[in-house]
């Protein structure tokens, strides 16, 4: 078994799974539920109610008077940090036969931190599913599958609505699910809007669909999982399902911030930088004879405030 002196973190591979993080395009729930640091395990946090933000004092002070006081309407909610983490087993053999050992580690570093994502998303997706102000079930010529008759541009913009209504705030962001994504780029009463400004073949660019949405930011969820078990024939389907959030994101986070999520991210100087990778050797008499990569993190992902989040099921008759 590994002692003391056998355990390191590895600094390369603890890099490559922090840019994994960062960069992969295929996951939106770190983007979709931005990281905070918090400094315990569990505990409250404060969060402005819209009643706060959206009231309208009277301003006006008369002579000798002090003026109005304005105060912070606040709630409280609690959280509770998880520890989510993934090893994988490299055969010493192979180490010492392989013709680049540090390729053999990076591979298996990517896939722990591709499957640590991969988890977080699909809980992430499931919170978004049963945590929003409003939602709307597509049906028949409404649906987004429909790509000659669904009206998507009055969809979203009806949602865009409700979240103001609700907020007196628009939502920044809209995340599609893969297969929706392409639905929309080939959604002809879409393109009618852009026909005249296109320069290629009947389909609309990213560019365009942020324009027409009225977002800052169009994320495409592309992540897929397998519903099977090992010995069983894959089913795979996509982890959104046939999805169009519409929400507002805001990646500064203070407590004036209005943000639909959250991941809360605790980390403690005994356990270790979150993301990091360790490294340990088993090869005494009676081992496994193995090196292990293990990396994890602790995080409670929370939803701050479901009225500044719209879902559309944007194909008939799929249910999430």
């Amino acid at each position: 078994m590994p002692t003391g002196r056998q355990l390191h973190i590895d600094a390369a591979m603890s890099n490559l799974m922090v840019a994994t993080f960062n960069t992969s395009g295929d996951f939106v729930a770190s983007r979709l539920f931005p990281p905070v640091p918090v400094g315990k395990r569990s505990d409250k946090y404060y969060t402005l109610r819209k009643e706060s933000w959206l009231q309208l004092p009277d301003s006006h002070r008369a002579p000798k008077a002090r003026a109005n006081k304005v105060e912070f309407d606040i709630s409280s909610d609690g959280y509770y940090c998880l520890n989510f983490a993934l090893a994988a087993d490299i055969p010493l053999e192979d180490l010492a036969n392989a013709d680049n050992a540090l390729n053999l580690r990076a591979s298996n570093t990517q896939l722990i931190s591709t499957q640590l994502l991969r988890g977080m998303e699909a809980r992430v997706a499931a919170k978004v599913k049963a945590n929003v102000s409003s939602t709307l079930l597509n049906t028949g010529a409404n649906a987004w599958d429909a790509v000659g008759s669904a009206d998507i541009i009055s969809q979203v913009a009806d949602a865009q609505q409700s979240i103001f209504n609700n907020t007196g705030l628009r939502g920044n962001t809209l995340v599609l699910d893969y297969q929706s994504y392409m639905y929309a780029k080939r959604n002809k009463l879409a393109f009618e809007q852009f026909k005249y400004r296109a320069s290629g073949p009947v389909i609309l660019e990213d560019a365009q669909l942020k324009e027409m949405f009225m977002v800052d930011n169009l994320w495409v969820a592309q992540s897929q999982k397998n519903n099977a078990n090992m010995a069983q024939t894959a089913s795979i389907t996509s982890i959104w399902g046939p999805t169009a959030l519409l929400c507002r994101v805001e990646q500064a986070i203070s407590l004036q911030t209005a943000t639909y999520g959250l991941g809360m991210r605790w980390t403690d100087p005994e356990l270790g930088q979150q993301m990091t990778v360790t490294t340990a050797r088993e090869d005494g008499a009676g081992s496994r004879h193995v090196e292990v990569l293990e990396a994890g993190y602790y995080q409670d992902e929370k939803v701050i405030s479901s009225d500044l989040a719209f879902l559309i099921n944007t194909k008939s008759g799929t249910p999430w």
